[in-house]
């Protein structure tokens, strides 16, 4: 009688995310990666792995047994030393072709997925066009980094629609900037997608820090919190001057912002004296993350004021809307990128014309004066967010991307876990045939 062999199972393929400064930083962008390898690493044919582009010949390192490399890709221009950075570049261009290589072999690599995009992704595109042809090359953009591209001119902007093109699926976090994408490169249009950001609401309530404390002459009083960086797409300024608004009708009223230091700080907190707010407006700056969850517990309003101008400032889509909806915060926002997507005015949240302080004193206003409604458009908010927006979703269409599911099992497992480095021998796992560019 024939024995049943065990099954030997090697480890998964990998989708690489692509970062140009440290995975550990704070920001945006790092928390939405951070995310995504969590959903990447718990389920589905693809394991993740971190790539950090930055100046080290350094690799091999891990971050809590995820695998994360770092290597130095150079641009093909800086407008400091255009000729100079150039010719750098080409020096450089066949060594690194050669790493990525050997790396994508070792790693398994089937997917890089790079996020917010410049030229120091041009050798990744070089890479998959010409040397890396059963891999795919994604491009994750978040706001910032489009509209530096569609602000650029001549050989930079040039060479950045090469890039563009050269990808072969092109990931916008909204539908508004999935819209401006298009804009900057009509003839990818088939090949833009909008995947939005997502949250884990129970993982996101249950991080908070029950330590947290506000400071004591703000325990009792209404409080309106904002959270963002300070940065000028953020518009503190105009929260600023609507608070002012709504200070004088409600003289128990409390600005608390919370947000990495940035450009604007310094502003922010000169805005603050000339107005005299001192003892009503509190900054916290670059608080941990579960303090941030521990802050939306006492808010009474979540304020964000962000700008957006088409195809020159704005952020791609505020997860901040999407943590004021998982601690049942009501919000009012200005309209600015994404934000229709998520909220539906007078029934999920009120919203407002960026730029409008008085019209954003008038909402926050209007909530504070009718708790019941205020309290409807919250439940609102936290259902739709636990519903739509979540990253198992995220994960899901990332994997549609490149002609995966979540459930297909796109190798044998090994008796290593899921990042595991070697393999116990080697073969030709079956991969999934890839869509084409235009496909």
């Amino acid at each position: 009688m024939d024995r049943a062999l065990p099954e030997i199972k090697l480890p998964r393929a990998r989708q690489a995310f692509v970062l140009g400064w440290p995975y550990t930083n704070l920001g945006g962008v790092n928390a939405v990666v951070r995310s995504l390898v969590r959903e990447f690493s718990n389920s589905g044919p693809l394991a993740p792995l971190v790539m950090e582009v930055v100046p080290s010949s350094v690799h091999g390192a891990s971050l809590d047994e995820l695998p994360l490399l770092r290597i130095d890709l150079l641009p093909p221009y800086d407008a400091r030393r255009p000729w100079r950075s150039f010719l750098s570049f080409c020096v450089h261009l066949g060594p690194h072709l050669w790493r990525l290589r050997r790396i994508c072999r070792t790693e398994r690599i089937k997917v890089l997925n790079p996020h917010f995009i410049g030229l120091t992704h041009f050798a990744l595109m070089l890479f998959r066009r010409t040397v890396w042809r059963k891999g795919k090359l994604v491009f994750s953009f978040h706001g910032s980094d489009l509209r530096a591209m569609m602000q650029s001119r001549g050989l930079e902007r040039l060479l950045l629609r090469l890039l563009v093109r050269g990808a072969d699926r092109l990931v916008a976090c909204s539908e508004g900037l999935a819209d401006e994408l298009r804009a900057f490169a009509p003839e990818c249009a088939g090949r833009i997608t909008a995947i939005h950001n997502g949250i884990n609401i129970d993982s996101f309530v249950g991080s908070a820090d029950p330590q947290f404390r506000l400071p004591e002459h703000f325990s009792t009083r209404t409080k309106l919190v904002s959270v963002g960086a300070f940065e000028a797409k953020k518009a503190h300024e105009v929260l600023i001057r609507a608070f002012a608004q709504v200070r004088r009708a409600r003289p128990d009223a409390a600005l608390i912002i919370a947000g990495q230091a940035g450009a604007q700080l310094a502003a922010t907190r000169q805005l603050v004296r000339e107005l005299g707010l001192e003892s009503d407006v509190h900054l916290l700056v670059d608080i941990p993350h579960p303090h941030i969850a521990a802050l939306l517990q006492t808010a009474n309003v979540f304020v964000l004021s962000s700008q957006w101008e088409k195809g020159v400032c704005g952020e791609g889509f505020a997860i901040a809307l999407l943590e004021a909806a998982a601690a049942r915060i009501p919000v009012v926002s200005t309209e600015s990128c994404g934000v229709r997507e998520l909220i539906t005015h007078g029934e999920s949240g009120l919203l407002v014309p960026p730029g409008r302080p008085e019209l954003l004193a008038e909402a926050v206003q209007a909530l504070l004066a009718d708790p019941n409604e205020a309290a409807r458009q919250a439940a609102n908010l936290h259902d739709k967010a636990r519903r739509q927006f979540t990253w198992q979703s995220a994960h899901r269409q990332y994997l549609a991307l490149v002609g995966m599911s979540d459930t297909e099992i796109a190798s044998r497992a090994c008796p290593l876990n899921e990042y595991g480095r070697k393999t116990a021998h080697r073969t030709s796992a079956a991969v999934p045939a890839w869509p084409s560019p235009d496909g």
